[in-house]
């Protein structure tokens, strides 16, 4: 298998669901995609990224919460808040990204090309419950979409 290959089946796969995506990069395996309706957040995109070799996926949220880069007291307030999102909820990586000022969400998992779609659209479902509900985390610290 390879990234190409194991993109097509979980595109496939939310075909299937008719679930919305974009294949931004079918050579590269990258699909972008998203939930909506949720109680917080509202909605959040988010990136499956297969790797080189098909076997494992690289999961991210885009654009989850911000913070200002700038200001210590900002970033301190995203770190605090991405520990105590990371302690309390498994399966997701809660990351403080300095440079482009916005916490995301990321997580990896090994697939198997029988049910790499299956897969993904757990992994995107479960992303995108946690982040809705880590999300009173990130306003008890003043920070928000």
């Amino acid at each position: 298998m390879d990234a190409r290959s194991t993109a097509k089946l979980i595109a496939q796969h939310f075909d299937r669901l008719g679930w919305k995506y974009a294949m931004l990069d079918e050579n590269d395996g990258l699909i972008r995609t998203g939930v909506g309706g949720l109680s917080n957040i509202g909605n959040i995109g988010i990136f499956v990224d297969v790797d080189n070799d098909g076997e494992s996926m690289h999961i991210v949220s885009i654009d989850y919460v911000r913070f200002n880069k700038d200001d210590q007291r900002s970033l301190l307030s995203a770190l605090i808040a991405c520990n105590e999102a990371n302690t309390k909820f498994r399966w997701i990586k809660f990351v403080a990204d300095r440079e482009h000022g916005m916490i995301r969400l990321e997580d990896d998992a090994v697939v198997e090309p029988g049910t790499a779609g299956a897969e993904a659209h757990e992994l995107v479902g479960r992303m995108s419950g946690i982040a809705d509900k880590a999300y009173e985390i990130f306003r008890k610290v003043g920070l928000s979409k």
